[in-house]
């Protein structure tokens, strides 16, 4: 029993103690060392069912250009996260940042791209990059040396010295932030020899190069720190800065050197700031040696500026080879002189003699380096004032290099469209084309959004907003009731489409659009024609076709000609299409059945004329006809003679109906692109319609399928009666009603429909 309760005494310490950690933003590492294996085991397990939990009742409130995946630890987030937000922010780039526990699937519907840094593999991610993936999302890698494979942290002397769990533990970790990186597009480096070695990953199309860069707040305190730290002539301070005890073993390849120097320059100190021990050869000079804790950053210049010459060694290794040069920036960010091993990123960056000293890793050559600082004064001054010179111009997180980091995004960056307005689950035609062009977009490669800007209700038939959908496309709701869904919305398009006349001014008012962006209106119909002459929404409709700033864009011939004859303005055309895969051809034989008559369309929408249409079908005999209703909104009134009656069918469903009818009678006036026509004569059916311009562009009168004069009720009879009485003009008309169809196969039209956005 006593066991018993130390064990249960042991977890709940564990517990409390990797919770509170976790609340700190400590590593996963520091728990490690305080808790062990069982403690981290612990922790993962408890963070994941907390993000489950938390994605069920906190959605993701932001949508932006870029989101930055991190382990929250401020001293390496710094550079490789803060940094490049600030770069990109600078740009005009939004930006966001999560915590690598906290990333949910959901994340990959909110952001366009992703940067990884330091992140190790966890379950959820699988879904996530699924999603992101499935979406045309950029999925980037960042990271600022080589501890991306085991082949190279192997070489790690401090690696080397872990007991065998702690090496097992170590390399699990390395292991896991290898996956992330592989389940990566994209990857920047910070050095050129870190890009080299990341260009063996083959999952990598790209590695580009973004250096370390100084924030805008470091350069503050570092001219702080010129301008107020007096310095003791006097003295000769030699600085090295470590920030872990991995240092030493560098350390050590300039202790020889220094020994030399601090026996001949009787003025010389050296200081040891940070996470370092002092070499056994320094020991007999320990009153020349100055210690200075680690300290924060925004100190740093300040402990920098104290010195005459900071030392730079690195041991020859490819892990050291990859590593960036941040000791030299740092130091002559606040104009002192570094002394570094001429290799890797040092080599790169480093002007010999006018922005800084590189040494060869020999002692010799570490001596003469450091003796020709502090015995050429005029050396000394010039290095120092050329690499702050430098810095400042061409090491910030502004400027040039920012550019440059925008530029390499957007290079990989596909077209980001956005579309308003439209209700990607509603069932009316509108709605449908516009999901269709998203689905054509998305194929292509394109990121596409759809932001919904109306308030859309659960219960709203004519919209009935399908939830399944929310899974498929990124739908963003920014102006929605339902404060759950609302979301910050942030991010750069290069074309952002109003669909229907009522999210114009959404579209209009939009700030955040790339360069070279458009902002395009799909008009598909008079919108204005729905209301009648006293209606408010009339004039508002109609103002929207004269915005300038906003492109049409259109599927009908029709409309294209309207808007140019009243409008005066110049729309871009690609025809409609359908998939004729869903619509199969179903040769008809009514010898043993009645005929089937099929009427369509919403009874309360005036310009429908549906009622015109049940004028018709009420004519016909009930012993031979067969007359069914389709409605996506309104029943049918009570004097309409109906057989069958189908409200509100999903889009997938509704071809199997059309394949059971017949003839379909239509008798609105008012279409921009008639799609029921078609989607029957797809089917093998034959419609019997009044003319307009949505039927148009693709009916020939009596060879693919059969006009009848509008408001002539006795004119639709006849031509449905002969045709239900002449079944070899009827197989004719629904030959070629099927090859009329096939003609304008999303697959043959789609080309034209990537041009409209292009």
């Amino acid at each position: 029993m006593i066991k018993f309760l130390k064990k249960v005494k042991r977890k709940t310490r564990i517990r409390t103690r990797s919770r509170n950690l976790l609340a700190k933003g400590k590593t996963t590492l520091y728990i490690y060392k305080t808790d062990g294996r069982q403690g981290v085991s612990m922790h993962v397990k408890s963070a994941i069912k907390k993000r489950v939990h938390k994605l069920e009742i906190h959605p993701v409130k932001e949508a932006t250009d870029v989101l930055f995946v991190t382990i929250n630890d401020p001293l390496l987030d710094r550079y490789r996260t803060d940094h490049m937000m600030e770069e990109l922010r600078s740009t005009g780039v939004t930006v966001d940042k999560v915590y690598y526990f906290d990333l949910i699937p959901e994340h990959a519907k909110r952001y366009t791209t992703f940067i990884f840094y330091r992140c190790p593999w966890l379950p959820v991610f699988e879904e996530f990059f699924k999603e992101a993936k499935k979406r045309n999302k950029v999925l980037i890698h960042t990271v600022d040396d080589l501890v991306i494979d085991t082949k190279y942290t192997n070489s790690i002397p401090t690696i080397q010295a872990l007991d065998v769990d702690e090496r097992a533990f170590y390399d699990e970790g390395v292991d896991r932030h290898k996956k992330t990186m592989e389940y990566c597009d994209y990857a920047f480096a910070t050095t050129q020899g870190l890009a080299n070695e990341l260009k063996n990953y083959k999952n990598l199309k790209q590695v580009f190069i973004n250096r370390n860069a100084m924030s805008d707040e470091m350069v503050y305190w570092a001219n702080k720190a010129v301008d107020e730290v007096v310095v003791d002539e006097k003295k000769v301070v030699i600085g090295y800065f470590s920030g872990t005890t991995t240092h030493n073993e560098d350390f050590q390849l300039v202790a020889p050197a220094l020994v030399r120097i601090l026996n001949e320059h009787k003025n010389v100190y050296i200081k040891l700031a940070g996470r370092i021990d002092a070499p056994d050869e320094l020991k007999d000079f320990k009153d020349r040696l100055i210690f200075t804790p680690y300290v924060d950053w925004r100190k740093l210049p300040s402990e920098l500026r104290k010195c005459t010459i900071v030392l730079a060694p690195l041991i020859d290794t490819v892990f050291n080879r990859a590593k960036s040069e941040i000791k030299w920036t740092e130091s002559a960010l606040v104009g002192v002189p570094v002394v570094a091993s001429n290799m890797g990123s040092f080599k790169e960056i480093v002007q010999h003699e006018k922005t800084g000293i590189l040494a060869d890793n020999t002692p010799d050559a570490w001596f003469d380096a450091i003796n020709s600082l502090i015995q050429n004064k005029k050396l000394h001054e010039k290095v120092a004032k050329n690499s702050r010179e430098y810095v400042l111009k061409n090491c910030r997180t502004t400027g040039k290099n920012a550019m440059d980091l925008k530029a390499n995004i957007d290079k990989i960056t596909p077209k980001v469209i956005a579309f308003a307005g439209v209700n990607i689950g509603a069932m009316s035609g509108g709605n449908i084309v516009v999901k269709k062009h998203i689905d054509i977009l998305r194929k292509e490669g394109h990121i596409v959004y759809v932001v919904e800007s109306m308030d859309y209700q659960e219960n709203d038939k004519w919209l009935s907003l399908n939830r399944e959908d929310d899974k498929t496309y990124d739908i963003l709701r920014i102006n929605s009731q339902r404060k759950d869904d609302k979301v910050a919305l942030s991010i750069s398009f290069d074309r952002f489409v109003a669909t229907f006349w009522g999210s114009v001014d959404t579209v209009d008012s939009y700030k955040y659009m790339k360069l070279d962006s458009k902002k395009l209106y799909l008009v598909q119909g008079m919108e204005a024609g729905f209301y009648d002459e006293l209606h408010p929404a009339r004039i508002q409709a109609l103002e929207t076709y004269v915005n300038h700033r906003l492109s049409p864009i259109t599927i009908s011939q029709w409309c294209q000609g309207w808007l140019k004859n009243d409008f005066r303005r110049d729309a871009e055309y690609a025809p409609n299409g359908i998939d004729t895969t869903n619509f199969v051809f179903n040769k008809r034989d009514w010898s043993t059945r009645k005929v089937r008559v099929l009427v369509e369309g919403d009874s309360s929408s005036i310009h429908k004329k549906v009622d015109n249409s049940f004028s018709v079908t009420n004519r016909l005999d009930p012993l031979q006809y067969e007359v069914s209703y389709l409605s996506n909104n309104a029943e049918p009134k009570d004097w309409y003679r109906v057989d069958n009656v189908y409200l509100q069918v999903p889009p997938q469903e509704v071809s199997k109906i059309y394949a059971e009818q017949d003839i379909l009678v239509k008798s609105s006036v008012l279409e921009s692109f008639s799609y029921p026509p078609l989607e029957l004569m797809a089917t093998g059916g034959v419609p019997v319609i009044v003319r307009n311009g949505g039927n148009a562009e693709y009916v020939v009168d009596g060879e693919n399928a059969v006009y009848y004069e509008e408001n002539n009720i006795d004119d639709a009879v006849s031509k449905i009666t002969e045709l239900a009485n002449d079944k070899k003009r009827f197989n004719l008309i629904a030959s070629n009603a099927r090859k009329t169809a096939e003609s304008l196969d999303w697959a043959v039209v789609q080309q034209d429909i990537l041009n409209l956005y292009k």
